[in-house]
C-alpha cells in the first residue's frame, strides 16, 4: 500500500512503450529514426502516422507503414513488433510499391 494519495509502481498500471526504428520508403541517404509506440501517446493508429509525419519531417503525410521484409502492410498497433524496423509510405493508393535500396 502507498503512503500518498497516489498508488505505488507496484500497484500502477504501467504501459511501456515499444521502440521500432522507422525508414522513409526510397530514401538511402535517411539512416532510419528510433520512435517509441505509446498508446497512450497517441490513442489511434492514424494519430501515430502523423505522429510520424512530423518526427521525420516529411513533405508529405504518412498513411502507411510496412515490414522491410516482406512488404506486408501494418494497420493496427498489434501488427507491430518490439526492435523491429519499418517503412513509411505516403500513398493513399496500392500504387506505391517499396523501393530497393542498395
Amino acid at each position: 500500500m502507498s503512503w500518498g494519495k497516489y498508488p505505488s509502481i507496484e500497484e500502477r498500471d504501467l504501459v511501456h512503450g515499444t521502440p521500432i526504428k522507422v525508414y522513409k520508403n526510397g530514401d538511402p541517404w535517411f539512416p532510419g529514426k528510433r520512435v517509441v509506440v505509446n498508446q497512450r501517446q497517441h490513442p489511434t493508429f492514424e494519430s501515430f502516422l502523423n505522429y510520424l509525419t512530423s518526427t521525420l519531417k516529411e513533405d508529405r503525410a504518412v498513411r502507411r507503414l510496412y515490414t522491410p521484409e516482406h512488404g506486408t502492410r501494418i494497420t493496427d498497433y498489434d501488427q507491430i513488433k518490439p526492435e523491429n524496423s519499418y517503412v513509411t509510405s505516403y500513398a493513399m493508393n496500392n500504387n506505391e510499391h517499396l523501393k530497393r535500396i542498395r
